[in-house]
């Protein structure tokens, strides 16, 4: 659960991951020694973990909301066969706007999670 945190930490922070692993795999070229490579990936690993401890409380539980709603978003749409493309469609939003619902770190409105939750005929929150 911890890793999981972590990452959605580092894409709601805007901190691209990808990126990172990039950068350590272009640190490591010309490199052949195995423990040079490992010292490397701990030296990301500790960047990594500094940002995670250093993102505010408020920021990882707005994720965990975010990610919770984006899941089950998916969830319902898995289950009824349903394609971002039509559940676009029949919220008038872009299929791009839908993508990035179901990233995880899309900050939505109550005018939008009701929108959804009407167009998929379940409840998205519960207060």
């Amino acid at each position: 659960m911890q890793d999981i945190e972590a990452v959605q930490c580092m894409r709601m922070i805007g901190f691209n991951i990808t990126f990172l692993v990039y950068a350590l795999s272009m640190k490591r070229e010309g490199t052949n020694s195995i423990r040079s490579m490992m010292k490397q990936d701990l030296e990301g690993e500790k960047l990594f973990r500094q940002i995670v401890d250093e993102t505010p409380a408020e920021l990882k539980t707005q994720l965990r909301f975010s990610d919770s709603i984006a899941e089950k978003i998916d969830g319902i749409l898995k289950e009824r066969g349903m394609s971002q493309r039509e559940l676009a469609k029949k919220t008038n939003k872009t299929e791009a706007e839908v993508s990035r619902w179901l990233g995880g770190t899309h900050n939505f409105t109550l005018r939008t999670l009701a929108k959804i939750s009407l167009v998929l005929g379940e409840d998205l929150i519960r207060v």
